[in-house]
């Protein structure tokens, strides 16, 4: 069962950005699949400058973190949780602004293509300080 939490004041609806696709590199992600999720954070009544997102995954698969992420991996996927966050470093600029949105992209690699994988497992998304 999918489901969806939220950690008050941030919500989060997270989708499938765009089909699976195969990956052939880097060699540790050879005949993977590539499933790029889009999550749309929502700040209810306040700014929200540090934030996290993390969804359960199965054995085997892990965070793609290719060269446009912007945003640190504290769980990889191998303890079977992706967990990122917002950057560490001041003035990092990806806030989420109060009564808006920031979509943050992430693409989880798995070790077989499952329709079950479309939608990430247990999202949830909050604050953190």
């Amino acid at each position: 069962m999918r489901r969806l939490r939220i950690g008050l004041p941030l919500s989060v609806v997270p989708m499938l950005r765009q089909e699976p696709y195969p990956l052939s590199w880097p060699e540790e992600y050879k005949d993977m699949f590539a499933y790029p999720y889009s999550f749309e954070l929502k700040a209810r009544k306040a700014d929200v400058r540090n934030w996290r997102i993390t969804f359960t995954v199965p054995p085997g698969a892990k965070v793609y973190k290719d060269s446009g992420a912007w945003w640190d991996v504290v769980e990889d996927g191998s303890k079977g949780v992706i967990e990122i966050r917002s950057p560490k470093k001041e003035g990092h600029g990806h806030v989420v602004p109060a009564g808006k949105s920031l979509t943050v992209d992430v693409t989880a690699a798995y070790k077989e293509k499952k329709d079950e994988y479309r939608k990430p497992a247990n999202v949830y998304a909050e604050q953190i300080d």
